[in-house]
């Protein structure tokens, strides 16, 4: 029997502040584990990473003519709140992901960096696994 492949994303909503778009090109660094840790930042002994991936992200650049053109047009929006100034990222990290047979061999938790030289300001971040359902069950 074939194992299911899955596709792991990561989805940021960044605010579009000077110092984030001044940041340039970062990472993104995705581990997952078969427990869960003691602590997020090391792993216990019996916590070995089942999958890890790396992936260089960037925000979409504009003009700064362009970026205030867009801005005023979008005025009213703002000042009701049915907008707000951020820009979503969905940066895909694993393609056809497969876990092998067994309850220890899922993912129970996962550590998420994002690596940069500079400080970033993030909204939200939210990693997806989406199943590659193929064949007739």
């Amino acid at each position: 029997m074939a194992l299911q492949p899955y596709d792991v994303s990561v989805t940021l909503e960044l605010p579009r502040t000077p110092s984030n778009l001044d940041t340039g090109n970062f990472m993104l660094d995705l581990t997952l584990f078969s427990s869960r840790p003691a602590s997020a930042l090391l792993p216990g002994p019996n916590n070995a990473p089942i999958s890890q991936a790396r992936r260089p992200a960037i925000m979409t650049y504009a003009s700064p003519l362009v970026d205030v053109a867009r801005r005023v047009a979008r005025m009213p929006l703002y000042v009701v709140g049915l907008r707000r100034e951020s820009e979503t990222l969905e940066v895909p990290m694993m393609e056809l992901l497969e876990f092998r047979k067994g309850t220890q061999n899922l993912p129970r938790s996962l550590r998420l960096e994002i690596q940069s030289d500079s400080k970033m300001q993030i909204y939200t971040a939210r990693v997806e696994f989406r199943a590659r359902l193929t064949g007739l069950r």
